[in-house]
């Protein structure tokens, strides 16, 4: 069951006791309003496996033996001729903590850094 449904099944059951007034009502009503006002938030959405590697630029393409993540690099356009040159933009210690949390192999934590590079300075 999603939280929702949950909440949802919580809010039937408590305003069911509340019309039988099997409990003291101002409670059941705190926790009535409760449920409505995190129902009323919209859920917050995960990042998936997929948002993290497109955020770097590569798709899944399989598992090894060992059931580790195979990825490439996706195909993308060449890249336009800049008029002007920018200063070169680096990793910040964050990015970094993160791209060597989420790579599984060094394979993977070189073509995320390329990418988050790539991204950075394009």
């Amino acid at each position: 069951m999603t939280k929702d449904e949950v909440l949802k099944l919580a809010l039937e059951a408590l305003e069911l006791a509340n019309i039988n007034h099997w409990w003291g009502s101002s409670k059941i009503e705190a926790a009535i309003t409760a449920i409505k006002e995190s129902l009323a938030q919209p859920e917050e959405r995960k990042k998936s496996l997929e948002d993290t590697l497109n955020e770097y630029g590569l798709v899944a393409i399989g598992y090894t033996e060992r059931g580790e993540l195979l990825t490439q690099k996706k195909v993308q356009p060449p890249m336009p001729v800049q008029e002007s040159k920018r200063e070169w933009v680096g990793l910040t210690e964050e990015e970094v903590i993160e791209i060597s949390h989420l790579a599984l192999t060094r394979v993977q934590a070189v073509q995320m850094t390329q990418a988050k590079l790539r991204e950075k300075n394009t």
